[in-house]
């Protein structure tokens, strides 16, 4: 074999090794579609959070539903954080005020469905900074939605949501 064909051979692997690694890669990213980010680890207690739903919705003109981000499983009861913003795309010409932010997950402690209300009505651009720790109940739900939309004239303004939702540990 001459030197341009062992030229021409390396490159040839080199190429299927890169194709390979991106297949890979490409197979992995897809992972981090929405409700599809690896399961918490029953027992892990730690400073390692694992990011288990990314959410990234609207625009909306009126108050966003309670839409389920994360089942949560039955082995993975335990602390989340949640992590929220969102941001006004259209302004309405009048008034507008950026509506609050709402969670909801059933309390592993109590087995009670709670609603956490943040963020401000005001008619800022950005509701930032929505943070909340709590501890879910295994084999129930957490969703995410808005409250206190207002728009004049009325369904004017739009604006998204972006959330992450990490486990903390048990």
């Amino acid at each position: 074999m001459n030197s341009h064909q062992r030229t021409g051979l390396f490159l040839a692997i080199l190429t299927l090794t890169i194709l390979a690694a991106v297949s890979d890669f490409r197979s992995h990213a897809q992972d981090f579609a929405f409700n599809k980010l690896a399961a918490p680890v029953p027992g892990v207690v730690g400073p390692t959070k694992i990011n288990v739903a990314v959410f990234d919705a609207g625009p909306f003109t009126a108050n966003m539903p309670a839409t389920t981000i994360y089942a949560v499983q039955a082995t993975a009861a335990g602390t989340y954080e949640l992590a929220c913003d969102g941001s006004v795309t259209v302004t309405a010409p009048t008034v507008f005020q950026l509506p609050s932010f709402q969670s909801t997950f059933t309390d592993s402690d109590t087995g009670i469905i709670a609603n956490q209300t943040q963020g401000s009505n005001s008619s800022s651009q950005r509701f930032t900074g929505v943070f909340q720790v709590f501890n879910a109940a295994a084999s129930s739900n957490i969703q995410v939605g808005t409250t206190s939309y207002q728009s004049v004239p009325a369904a004017t303004m739009a604006y998204k949501v972006h959330c992450k939702l990490y486990f903390l540990g048990t």
